[in-house]
């Protein structure tokens, strides 16, 4: 199984453009829900990775809470500890608690499909297929086989 590695910088870029392709003739960006509203700012988004983990932090305002932290993590494996195409997510440990609750689920959604876009357009771009993925030291490694097409 060969492999290549994303770095955080380009996985920060992708979910980034899939941030702002969710809201695209919306400045600022505002996620609503009924009467609740969420706003975001984008340039703070930020992406690390250590110890298997992933995690996705961006300011956020809305007027129940001011000013405050979101933030997912994902456990997306590490050398020797689940190397396969699953994830385990949870909020970060220094997210808000109430504004995780009401709104990390979507952000939890948001920063996974940015994750599944970047590791889709890598393997397209040599005809492979996902086989797994892990946090190594230069990023996320994805690993891979060709398609077969028999």
């Amino acid at each position: 199984m060969d492999a290549f590695v994303l770095p955080p910088q380009l996985l920060q870029a992708v979910i980034l453009r899939a941030l702002v392709q969710a809201f695209p003739s919306e400045q600022p960006l505002v996620w609503e829900d009924g009467a609740d509203a969420l706003e975001l700012d984008p340039h703070t988004l930020s992406v690390r990775m250590e110890g298997g983990w992933l995690l996705a932090h961006i300011r956020v305002r809305c007027d129940e809470r001011g000013d405050a932290a979101l933030g997912v993590a994902f456990f997306l494996g590490r050398p020797g500890t689940g190397e396969g195409p699953e994830a385990a997510s949870a909020l970060a440990p220094d997210c808000d608690p109430e504004l995780g609750e009401r709104w990390g689920p979507a952000f939890q959604q948001l920063v996974w499909n940015g994750l599944l876009d970047a590791m889709e357009m890598g393997v397209e771009r040599i005809g492979g297929v996902v086989r797994g993925f892990l946090v190594g030291e230069d990023g996320l490694e994805v690993r891979w086989e060709a398609m077969n097409h028999g």
